[in-house]
C-alpha cells in the first residue's frame, strides 16, 4: 500500500488548492436559472435532486445542459413518458446542508429522489463515523417524508486521481479516503426502496461538460426507469388505451344492477381494518368519477379532473397520498369548506381481466397518516376481492 498523506495536512493542502489554483472548480461557470427541468406530457414522473458536485450545474449556464435536463430527456425516451425535474442544489452543499434544505420541500410529490452528497465531506476527509451517522440521519428524514414507494438514489462519492489537476499526492488521499466512505454507504443502506448507484463506469471525476453530464444521465436514467412502474401508459399511447378502458368499463357496467352487498361488504371490511372513515369502490368514466360502494360517507359524482382515483388509475401498483396539504395536486381536497375534508387517501386500481384499469379501491381519513408496505399489500388483496366479484358475475367482461 502506498503512503498518505496524514490527514490534518491533507485537509491544509486541499483548502490551499480549491481556493488558490486556476483549475479549481470553483472558480467555473456554474448555473444559475430556475431550478426546474421538464419534458413534455401528462402523468409526468416527478424526480427531485438534491446536493452537490455534479448535480449543481458546474460547467454550464442553464440547468437544461447540465444532468437535470439530460436526465429528463434520457428517462422519457426510456419511459415514453413526460419527466419534471426539480432540484435543491449548491457546489458547496454538504450531508448536514442537505437535511436543512429540505425543511420546506414536499417531498410526498416525487417518485424518485436523486441524493448527491460527499464531495464536500471526502475533500475535508470527514471520519467514517460521522459520515454514517449524517447520512443515516439525511436518509431517514427522507423515508419519514416519502411514500414507502418513493425510490430514492444515493450518488456514490467520485474519485479525483485520474482525470483531475489535483496534485496526485492529495488526489491519493482523497481517493483512498472516498473509497472508505462509499464502502460505508454500502454497508448502511438496507431499505428496499433505496439505491447506492455509481454516476459513472468507474467513479472517476472529470471537468463538467454537457457531453458527459448526457453520458452519466443515460446511465442512472437505465437504473431509474428499472425501478418505476413499468405499467404506465406511454404519452403516445394514451389516446388509444383511454378509449379501450371506456370501453372495458361500459361492458362492466352493463351487468351491474342496483346496490351490490359484496361491495358494500368489502369498503366496510376496508374501513374497518385500516381505522379509517371512508372506504368507497369507485369507477373513472370519460369526465367523472362515480362511487360504485362506500363505507362512512356519502360521496358523490365528482369531476374526473384532479380526483384521487383518476391519478389512481395511471399507474398499476398503488396511490398514496399520507397528507393532502403536502401536495400541491390535491390540497383543495383539505380545505375545511369540503365535505368531507380529506387529508389522506390510499388507492389500488380495479383492474379488468384484459388489463384496463377502470376504478379504484380507496380508503381516506380527515388526519395525515403514514400507509405501510403491509398496508399496501392488504389493500391489494382486497383489491383483488373486488375484481373477482366483479369479473364472475354472469355477462362480466
Amino acid at each position: 500500500m502506498s503512503w498518505l498523506l496524514p490527514a490534518p495536512i491533507a485537509r491544509v493542502l486541499t483548502g490551499l488548492w480549491l481556493s488558490q489554483s486556476p483549475h479549481s472548480w470553483r472558480h467555473r461557470v456554474i448555473a444559475d436559472d430556475e431550478p426546474f427541468v421538464n419534458t413534455p406530457g401528462s402523468d409526468p414522473d416527478r424526480v427531485f435532486m438534491i446536493g452537490d458536485g455534479i448535480a449543481s450545474g458546474r460547467g454550464v449556464v442553464t440547468h437544461a445542459l447540465g444532468l437535470p435536463g439530460y436526465l429528463a430527456r434520457s428517462l422519457s425516451r426510456i419511459t415514453g413518458r413526460a419527466t419534471d425535474v426539480e432540484l435543491a442544489v449548491h457546489p458547496e452543499m454538504t450531508v448536514t446542508s442537505s437535511l436543512a434544505a429540505l425543511e420546506d420541500i414536499d417531498l410526498l410529490r416525487f417518485d424518485v429522489i436523486l441524493l448527491f452528497v460527499g464531495h464536500r465531506e471526502v475533500l475535508g476527509l470527514m471520519p467514517v463515523d460521522r459520515w454514517v451517522a449524517h447520512l443515516h440521519a439525511l436518509l431517514a428524514e427522507m423515508q419519514r417524508r416519502t411514500s414507502a414507494d418513493t425510490q430514492i438514489f444515493v450518488l456514490s462519492i467520485p474519485t479525483f486521481e485520474r482525470k483531475t489537476p489535483l496534485p496526485p499526492v492529495l488526489a491519493r488521499r482523497i481517493d483512498a479516503h472516498a473509497a472508505a466512505l462509499n464502502a460505508a454507504t454500502a454497508d448502511m443502506v438496507t431499505e428496499p426502496n433505496v439505491t447506492v448507484l455509481s454516476p459513472s463506469g468507474e467513479d472517476d471525476f472529470e471537468p463538467e461538460t454537457s457531453d458527459l453530464y448526457e453520458q452519466w444521465a443515460d446511465e442512472m436514467a437505465f437504473h431509474i426507469a428499472k425501478r418505476l412502474d413499468p405499467d404506465r401508459v406511454p404519452i403516445g399511447d394514451v389516446e388509444a388505451t383511454e378509449e379501450a378502458r371506456r370501453r372495458a368499463l361500459m361492458a362492466l357496467q352493463a351487468t351491474m344492477i342496483g346496490t351490490d352487498a359484496v361491495l358494500d361488504g368489502i369498503t366496510e371490511t376496508a374501513r374497518r381494518v385500516f381505522g379509517a372513515p371512508i372506504a368507497a369502490i369507485t369507477f373513472i368514466g370519460e369526465d367523472s368519477q362515480t362511487t360504485r360502494a362506500v363505507s362512512g360517507a356519502v360521496i358523490d359524482e365528482r369531476p374526473r379532473a384532479g380526483s384521487f382515483c383518476d391519478v389512481t388509475i395511471r399507474r398499476s401498483a398503488h396511490h398514496i397520498v399520507e397528507d393532502t396539504r403536502a401536495d400541491s395536486r390535491f390540497a383543495h381536497y383539505a380545505v375545511s369548506g369540503e365535505d368531507p375534508s380529506i387529508r389522506f387517501y390510499a388507492g389500488f386500481p380495479i383492474t379488468s381481466p384484459d388489463g384496463h384499469r377502470v376504478g379504484a379501491l380507496c380508503i381516506m381519513d380527515e388526519r395525515p397518516r403514514r400507509f405501510s408496505r403491509q398496508e399496501m399489500k392488504l389493500l391489494s388483496t382486497l383489491t383483488e376481492l373486488a375484481e373477482s366479484h366483479l369479473w364472475r358475475a354472469p355477462g362480466g367482461a
